[in-house]
Formats: structure tokens, sequence, C-alpha cells
């Protein structure tokens, strides 16, 4: 912000929270990790670890059928004794830290949770770790609306604006 221009307005787009769409995260588009079904406890198709190093990270594109701010809870353990920072980024803008908190045991899960803007069609979203000891294991991501999936490249919006040709 410039000295004597007003600062950035904060967001007050209401947060949508009236549906409901459940991911697999054990596979990111990219990432600093690896798919695993080692231990005990995971809901969906196995779970990403991510490396223990800071700056590992998990990408993931999704594909949601309208834009809106919403929230993203994601299931997760962490056996390790200390939480696991991570920065949430959602189309290249950042939508927070979320701190993953320790479990207890690598089969033992909980939830955190980040209010994201989606776009209809694409969306990237980052998580990259802020500490040494990398990021927890990622099982499910759960958004609040309806119609949010793993993008596989055949996603398309309707669009019923569109003109007929007469």
């Amino acid at each position: 912000f410039v000295v004597g221009e007003d600062p950035a307005p904060a967001d007050t787009t209401p947060v949508v929270n009236n549906g409901k769409s459940e991911l697999d995260a054990s596979t990111p588009k990219d990432g600093k990790g690896w798919t695993e079904t080692t231990n005990e406890g995971f809901l969906m198709n196995g779970y990403y670890n991510f490396d223990n190093v800071l700056s590992s990270y998990g990408t993931w594109e999704i594909f949601s059928k309208t834009e809106a701010k919403t929230t993203l809870t994601v299931r997760f353990t962490n056996g390790g004794t200390t939480s696991r920072n991570m920065a949430v980024n959602v189309n290249g803008a950042s939508a927070g830290t979320l701190s993953f908190a320790s479990t207890g045991d690598w089969t033992k899960y909980s939830e955190a949770k980040v209010d994201v803007k989606l776009v209809a069609g694409v969306n990237t979203i980052t998580f990259t770790s802020m500490t040494s000891d990398g990021g927890p294991n990622f099982d499910m991501f759960t958004f609040g609306i309806d119609g949010v999936e793993l993008y596989d490249g055949t996603q398309k919006i309707d669009n019923p604006t569109a003109l007929a040709v007469i």
C-alpha cells in the first residue's frame, strides 16, 4: 500500500456452505511428496505424504461448477509431536496459513478449515509446508458447496447464455 492511498478493502464476500463435495486428496497433480496406503484410517484411496522438508508442497487442480467463496475442510493426520503449518494458495492468491496440530499417531485423523474463493471452472490449490518437518498427511478435501470435483481435463462449464444460431 502506498502512503496517502487507502489500503485495499477487506474481502466481504459471504461464505457459502450450502452443499458438500468430497474429494480424494491422495494424489495431487504436482508435489514434493508421495501417495501412500501404509497407515490405516484413511477414507479415500490413500493419503498424500508431504516430504519432511521446508517448502514441500502439493498442488491439486479442482473443477467447480460455480464461482463461490466456501469452506475447504482438509482431513489430515499428523503423528509428529508439533504442529505442521502450511501456506494455502488458491489460483495464485494467498488464502492464508493453516496449522495442522499433532493428532498423536499417524492413524488418527483430524480436520482443519480455511475459506477459499473458487472460480467457475478449473482452480489450482497449493499447500506449501512452512516447517522443516514438512506437512501432515492429507486424506480428503470437503468443500461446502456441491459441484466440486478433481479436474480430469474433460469438465466444462455449462453456458446457458450462449447464443443459438438461427
